[in-house]
Order: structure tokens, then C-alpha cells, then sequence
């Protein structure tokens, strides 16, 4: 029997949820409470692992209101899901389409589309236990147009 056949969603319906959420669509994700959420490739000084429910969706919320995304106005989230010999677990990437927000300055209005990120999921008891998460910062600052912010953020500077 599947994780689906006992009525608990598994890590492809999760996936589902996180590309539903990138879309700001209800449908919370649960983490374990014993969760753990890695960045490997984390920009320098960024905290590249967090532990347990609580710091993990602190991590999420804080992100999801930095500059960059909010310069984006995703109307598009098409999500990749492979398989693997693990039922629980999946790899995955999220492709972002949609157009640069007032945020953006002398871009808004603009169309962006790319590849935001791949990840690797763990699914326990229908909810996230462990995810890899591998964000194309770059990708992600050439959309939003703070090529140059990444840029003085990577050599060191500060940037109003």
C-alpha cells in the first residue's frame, strides 16, 4: 500500500503544495517537527541548515519577504517531479514564469521566466522531513533585475 491509500499525502503532493504556495495559493506545508531544511549552496554569510518546524518556517516566512521575490509576480509555477528507488522520496524543480512587480523598478511590468530552484524532499507521515533545497540565486536576481545587488552582496559591499 501507498502513503496515498492510507489518505497521507506523499512527497509528490507536497511538491504539489509548495508549487500551489509559489502561486500564493492556501494549502499549507507541515514539516516534522524534527524537520531539517539545507541550502548547500547558501550565499556567503547565509545559514545554509535549519532544524525543527519553528526555525524552518521563520527561514521560509523571512525569505519569501526579501527584495528579490517580491519583485516577482508569479503567474506561472510548473513544477518537475523524478522519482526515485525511495517511496519517500522525490527530486524536483520549479520553473517560475510571470512578470517584474513595481518592485522592480524600471523592469516592472516585464516578463521573466527561469528555473528556480531543484530539491530533493523526504516525506514522513504526509509531511516534510527533510528537503535539500538548491536555489538558482542567480537566476532568481536576473529576474527580479538585482544583478547588481547579488553582485555587491558576493564582493562584500553594501548596497542601499
Amino acid at each position: 500500500m501507498t502513503e496515498r491509500d492510507h489518505g497521507v499525502a506523499g512527497p509528490r503532493e507536497i511538491v504539489e503544495r509548495l508549487r500551489r504556495g509559489l502561486l500564493g495559493e492556501a494549502g499549507a506545508v507541515e514539516f516534522t517537527e524534527d524537520a531539517v531544511y539545507e541550502t548547500p549552496f547558501a550565499l556567503p554569510g547565509m545559514a545554509r541548515r535549519f532544524t525543527g518546524r519553528a526555525a524552518i518556517q521563520r527561514h521560509l516566512a523571512d525569505r519569501a519577504a526579501e527584495g528579490m521575490r517580491a519583485a516577482l509576480d508569479i503567474r506561472e509555477a510548473v513544477a518537475t517531479i523524478y522519482d526515485t528507488t525511495d517511496p519517500e522520496v522525490v527530486a524536483f524543480e520549479f520553473d517560475l514564469s510571470g512578470v517584474r512587480s513595481e518592485n522592480a523598478a524600471a523592469l516592472a511590468g516585464t516578463p521573466f521566466r527561469f528555473t528556480s530552484s531543484i530539491g530533493v524532499l523526504r516525506a514522513r507521515d504526509g509531511q516534510i522531513a527533510h528537503w535539500r533545497d538548491f536555489p538558482n540565486f542567480l537566476g532568481g536576481a536576473e529576474a527580479a533585475g538585482a544583478l547588481p545587488r547579488l553582485a555587491a552582496l558576493l564582493g562584500g559591499q553594501t548596497m542601499p
